[in-house]
């Protein structure tokens, strides 16, 4: 039963340099009231179409979701709780974007989680990538958030961007422990040919040492861990019972909606897809705000691409997904939602990983639970390479 719904706003004020995801630098240029009709067109029908009756999780990502007005973001809120109350709704955040009004405006509209991407507290570092904002400026949003934010706060960081030393990273990531956040998102930072730092990067033009890059990574896990936090995901790290429960739906393979230019959902059924909405937002107003919703067919195949997704590839995503969570994939999971054996294959690998010091198998809750450990989850790349 499909219960989580993500929404896509596509929009960034400038692009960073490292970015890859699909967004659209607008400038000063406000969002438009034709996206968010055209937004609220497309979830409306997702919710009738796949009858979708009763909400888990709501998250609001992009680009950069603190751009919307807040008569946008109420709107976008009124919709979600006319169909019910969900147990968690994240919107990200810019720090150059928080104000007392934002913040009391996603709390009174039911939002409960924000994530304030940070990236950085170096101004070097911020300023290599073109991130926008100062700092200072991005310490002062982090103590607003601290100080009049009522719900759970979450901080995305990523580590050894370009001109980032492990002082420098070490001591931004203490100062985002001193406010205690529930929740750190923490990333290795992944280079992309297509991005202009990956260009700047093959070219020549600015040198990357990717081994100092692991280690700076290292230095933050041990730092995070040394000051409480789970480390319950590859990148993620909580306090006890603030888990992202929205991410929990990726990982664990299960249903939810994608909503918005360039949003991708996931359906596992007899006849498993994934859709991916066009990234022309143009063609995608153009056809979302002419929606009718009395209309008893709509033909969507002009704004998604839809991939069938097969009985191998639906076993090969429970391994890559599951094993992105540091509890791993559990033997009974895998039985009762494929109704076959567990592969001899995953057990043939697990088993050579394990003489290596880097896998080992728990039994929890009734339940036999495969994992990489805290040494083997920085090769969960190349364990995958061998069961492909």
């Amino acid at each position: 039963m499909i219960s989580s719904i993500y929404i896509h706003i596509p929009f960034c004020k400038t692009k960073c340099e490292y970015c890859d995801f699909f967004s659209v630098p607008c400038g000063n240029t406000e969002i438009s009231e034709e996206y968010v009709v055209s937004l609220l067109n497309e979830l409306e029908f997702r919710l009738k179409f796949y009858n979708i009756d009763s909400i888990f999780t709501v998250y609001i990502g992009g680009g950069t979701p603190s751009l919307l007005k807040n008569h946008q973001i109420k709107k976008i809120m009124d919709k979600i709780y006319s169909v019910g109350n969900p147990v968690e709704v994240t919107m990200e955040v810019n720090p150059d974007d928080i104000s007392e009004e934002l913040l009391s405006c996603m709390q009174e509209v039911g939002i409960n989680r924000i994530s304030c991407g940070i990236q950085s507290l170096d101004d070097e570092v911020l300023h290599c990538v073109k991130r926008r904002g100062c700092a200072q400026s991005v310490w002062e949003s982090l103590k607003l958030i601290k100080d009049k934010w009522k719900g759970v706060f979450s901080v995305d960081l990523i580590s050894a961007l370009p001109n980032q030393s492990e002082q420098s990273f070490l001591s931004g990531l203490k100062k985002v422990i001193s406010l205690q956040p529930d929740h750190v998102s923490m990333y290795a930072l992944t280079i992309e040919e297509s991005t202009p730092l990956g260009k700047k990067i093959e070219s020549g033009d600015l040198v990357y040492d990717y081994e100092k890059a692991d280690d700076i990574w290292l230095l933050g896990r041990d730092l995070l861990l040394e000051s409480g936090y789970l480390h319950y995901e590859v990148s993620n790290f909580s306090k006890e019972g603030f888990f992202c429960k929205h991410n929990l739906v990726y990982w664990d393979l299960k249903d939810y909606i994608g909503v918005g230019s360039g949003a991708t959902g996931t359906v596992y059924s007899n006849k498993s897809k994934r859709w991916t909405n066009i990234t022309n937002i143009e063609d995608y107003i153009s056809f979302w705000s002419k929606y009718d919703s009395e209309s008893s067919f709509v033909d969507t195949s002009s704004v998604e691409l839809v991939e069938e997704i097969d009985l191998g590839t639906q076993i090969f995503e429970f391994f890559m997904m599951g094993l992105r969570m540091l509890k791993g994939v559990a033997y009974e999971d895998f039985v009762q939602r494929f109704n076959m054996p567990f592969p001899d294959k995953f057990l043939n690998i697990f088993n050579k990983w394990q003489k290596k010091g880097l896998s080992d198998c728990e039994k929890i809750s009734e339940k036999t639970y495969y994992y990489l450990n805290s040494e083997g989850i920085m090769f969960l790349n190349e364990f995958l390479q061998e069961l492909i």
